[in-house]
């Protein structure tokens, strides 16, 4: 499971001890793409694709706050991501998805008079064991370490449109995943029926692909990006998703895509 983590410390640890280990593996291939979808207050599906088959692995879903928590010595320490519920089980879910395969995942959560809804987020995983834990001296027994193979995470309130309302303004999610090699979900939510187009630029502002563009209707709205422009693959670099609403509105979002 993810360690806890609160000003810049992991535990006893700091934080640097832990970064090569991370920045290696956010260089491995996943074999998953995860996106997340608020359906609702305290209603969260995961939409799961594989492109290679997974087996013996976890799925786990926690709903996190930003909350001040006890630290040694009488002192409080910040976590920005604290978990307060487990969704699934504490261990996760079994999971296993067949290569090509797609599966939606579904939890709720109640929200307690002592949270605070806005403050709030749900993160996603899917683990897998193997490996040695290279944080030092983890507890002193917990030597085997989860993979995790892929993950999502969004803020309450992101995509959730309650009472089946449109939002009130254009959002565009973080891609999932990111970075990507084979292709990269987008989602945004417009806040009423109009023109979308949504196009990626490259880092000197060139457009290299427009990945739609049209009339869509209010809520929330999918496309991907393939890593292609003109049917040939783009470089391994940064990109960004420009998503504009009727020839006035716009957001943006980061892409990195991997060789």
């Amino acid at each position: 499971m993810p360690t806890v983590c609160g000003d810049g410390m992991s535990d006893v640890w700091p934080l640097s001890w832990l970064e090569a280990d991370l920045e290696a593996h956010r260089l491995v291939g996943s074999p998953l793409t995860i996106t997340l979808t608020e359906n609702g207050e305290g209603d969260f599906t995961a939409h799961i694709e594989a492109e290679t088959a997974v087996s013996n692995a976890r799925f786990c879903m926690v709903a996190v706050h930003d909350d001040n928590v006890a630290a040694y010595g009488g002192s409080t320490s910040h976590l920005p991501y604290h978990v307060v519920h487990m969704m699934t089980s504490i261990t996760g879910d079994a999971f296993s998805l067949a290569e090509g395969a797609g599966t939606d995942i579904n939890h709720t959560f109640a929200v307690q008079p002592s949270w605070n809804y806005d403050k709030m987020g749900v993160a996603c995983w899917v683990q897998a064991p193997g490996g040695t834990n290279t944080s030092p001296n983890p507890y002193g027994d917990v030597g085997t370490k989860n993979h995790v193979l892929q993950s999502a995470f969004m803020e309450t309130g992101s995509t959730g449109i309650p009472g089946g309302e449109e939002a009130a303004t254009l959002m565009l999610m973080p891609p999932s995943p990111n970075p990507f090699r084979g292709a990269s979900r987008l989602s945004f939510v417009a806040p009423r029926a109009g023109h979308a187009t949504l196009a990626i630029y490259d880092v000197a502002g060139h457009r290299v692909a427009e990945i739609l563009s049209g009339q869509v209707s209010g809520g929330e709205q999918h496309a991907s990006w393939d890593g292609l422009s003109d049917g040939r693959p783009c470089a391994s670099g940064i990109y960004f998703a420009s998503l504009v609403f009727e020839g006035e509105e716009q957001a943006r979002q980061k892409l990195v895509k991997l060789r």
